[in-house]
């Protein structure tokens, strides 16, 4: 009786022993496993985290190109602006002398030009005049 007491401990002992070496066992599977799992999430952390540093990078030089077209336009526009102020007819001058060449009337040359009709005659005059010039010296080279 003794005996059987003591295998039914030693069979309890080894029971437990097993039932331990076996949920061990299964721990250090899963942790494997999820120790991959991390692995691989570490690579994509690493990926993301470069992607990132490059479009943080790229969104850096873009801003500066922008900076550098603003300024450029702006630049552009004060010298449109101040060649605005130093002719400010001039547009249309050479609207009217091309009406004028065209053969548009005085009238209408000076209501679509906004000139006077004083200066869309004098246009017209100069237009012949350089017409007339430009013929004699056509003959001359003939």
């Amino acid at each position: 009786m003794v005996l059987m007491e003591y295998l039914k401990w030693d069979l309890l002992v080894v029971s437990l022993f097993l039932l331990t070496f076996y949920y061990t066992y299964r721990a250090h599977a899963k942790n494997q496993i999820l120790s991959k799992c991390f692995s691989e999430q570490a690579k994509i952390t690493k990926a993301l985290q470069d992607d990132v540093k490059v479009l943080y990078e790229s969104a850096s030089n873009l801003g500066v190109s922008l900076k550098k077209l603003e300024h450029g336009s702006k630049v552009l526009k004060e010298q449109q602006e101040q060649l605005t102020l130093k002719e400010p007819n001039q547009q249309a001058y050479r609207n009217a002398i091309q009406a004028i060449q065209n053969g548009e009337t005085i009238n209408k040359v000076s209501e679509t030009s906004g000139l006077s009709r004083g200066e869309v005659e004098l246009l017209k005059m100069f237009q012949k005049f350089d017409v007339n010039t430009s013929e004699k010296k056509q003959e001359v080279v003939d």
